[in-house]
């Protein structure tokens, strides 16, 4: 969820009916004293005053109350997001079982574990700067899932190959590609417990920003690898930055 979406649903969580009938009785009253000439002072006074007390109203409740809308419309995306790639993530781990490979099952589990703990983080202060940060982490998470079944995928095509190089080939890229989701599922690990610290601090943006940088840098190696090897499976050179890929084996 970009932040301009978020600022669109606060700004419009005052607007119901305690603030919009003050309003649309004061437009009323005025449009209907106009259109019979019957507008006096007293009644274009209350008619103005309705709608101003409904202006009013409006910047009271977005006021004290926007901090509630931020964390509101973020559960509201959580919710979201998790609803609606749990019965797909409960489908991939039925089909990893077929591989015989207990690693991809438990890598799948874990991912979904640490990916909950992080997302049901609820932050205040530094709100956009959190936001970006568990973004990034479902950005991550999506991508070793997508990494997981590509593995499972190379495993399958590699099952049904005659020629014995060929199969170790597409079994060396599937070792790849869950060597990755293992490095991510290590820094996934590392920043739940840094972000835990990190929302405790006073003054954290510093903290988070850094973690965001790292997140990202590791993101970007994420779906190198992924790139890469689905490009060697299709036969195709792979575009990705080889300065990130080759962080995949740094300390």
């Amino acid at each position: 969820m970009k932040q301009e979406e978020i600022r669109k649903k606060v700004l419009m969580a005052p607007l119901d009916h305690w603030t919009l009938i003050p309003f649309f009785a004061g437009s009323a009253i005025g449009l209907g004293g106009w259109a019979f000439s019957s507008l006096s002072g007293p009644l274009a006074g209350g008619s103005l005053l309705l709608m101003l007390s409904s202006l009013g109203i409006y910047a009271n409740r977005l006021l004290f109350g926007w901090d509630h809308q931020q964390n509101k419309v973020l559960r509201q995306w959580r919710q979201q997001v998790e609803s609606k790639r749990e019965a797909e993530l409960d489908t991939l781990l039925r089909d990893l079982r077929q591989d015989q490979d207990p690693r991809t099952q438990a890598l799948l589990q874990d991912l979904r574990t640490l990916t909950k703990a992080l997302q049901q983080t609820e932050g205040e202060d530094n709100f956009y700067t959190e936001l970006d940060v568990l973004s990034d982490v479902d950005r991550l998470f999506r991508c070793s899932v997508d990494s997981l079944r590509e593995s499972l995928e190379l495993w399958e095509t590699a099952a049904n190959m005659q020629q014995e190089h060929i199969k170790s080939q597409l079994l060396l890229q599937r070792e790849q590609l869950i060597a990755e989701v293992e490095q991510s599922l290590k820094h996934l690990g590392s920043l739940l417990s840094r972000f835990k610290q990190v929302t405790l601090q006073g003054n954290k943006a510093q903290e988070l920003a850094r973690l965001r940088e790292e997140l990202s840098s590791r993101l970007r190696i994420a779906e190198a690898v992924e790139a890469r090897v689905s490009a060697l499976r299709d036969g195709k050179s792979a575009d990705y930055d080889e300065n990130d890929f080759d962080q995949i084996h740094s300390p």
